[in-house]
């Protein structure tokens, strides 16, 4: 909801609206499911937890009544083992709790996950001619040759098309467009954020990969 509120702009010039209420109505749907199957496993365990705290009250109370009775039992006693039982059957109830806890977290816990095991999408470019910026000494000149860049292979529409120019050391480039234009993803290829898709960037004619 923050990043479709807050992206509005790019979300419609790029008429993306339809894939966004469909990811967004995905991601409430699997949400929906998480806390239906917590609130079912609360709504089961709890009263069985406390079914079993108030029948184990009462038996204690009805069987320790009749060996106070028959003097084989002080009431002190009685009273005492009905504190230590309502003690051990609450903590049952603890237990049953953090079973919930844990239903509502399995989602976050996927999602972490799918971070965790996500592979990089930048790979090591190291054909014959590489080099070691420790051996080179960088003028600063930068250029884009021919650059194209799309976030996703496949993508009919590139985010950047056939970008060439020149920045010489020391040199003010300005880069102008409307939101959603690629200005950020083309600075972000100079130190390689995203890989080209086409072309080339290069510091003082060697490629930066």
């Amino acid at each position: 909801m923050q990043e479709n509120l807050a992206g509005v702009r790019v979300v419609k010039a790029f008429s993306r609206m339809r894939h966004e209420i469909a990811r967004f109505g995905q991601a409430n749907d699997s949400l929906m499911a998480q806390n239906i199957f917590a609130v079912r496993t609360s709504s089961v365990t709890m009263p069985l937890m406390l079914l079993a705290l108030n029948t184990a009250v009462v038996a204690a109370v009805w069987f320790g009544g009749l060996r106070v009775k028959i003097g084989d039992f002080q009431v002190g006693q009685l009273i005492a083992f009905i504190n230590y039982l309502g003690m051990s059957l609450m903590a049952l109830i603890q237990v049953s709790m953090m079973v919930v806890r844990v239903a509502r977290a399995a989602a976050s816990s996927e999602r972490i996950e799918q971070v965790l095991n996500e592979t990089a999408e930048i790979s090591n470019y190291t054909p014959r001619d590489s080099k070691s910026l420790k051996d080179i000494k960088l003028n600063g000149r930068l250029a884009f040759e021919n650059v194209s860049f799309t976030y996703r292979s496949g993508e009919r529409e590139p985010v950047l098309r056939d970008i060439s120019f020149v920045a010489e050391p020391g040199q003010t480039i300005a880069i102008l467009g409307a939101t959603g234009s690629g200005k950020s993803s083309l600075v972000n290829l100079i130190p390689r954020f995203y890989d080209v898709s086409g072309g080339r960037v290069t510091l003082d004619g060697i490629d930066i990969r």
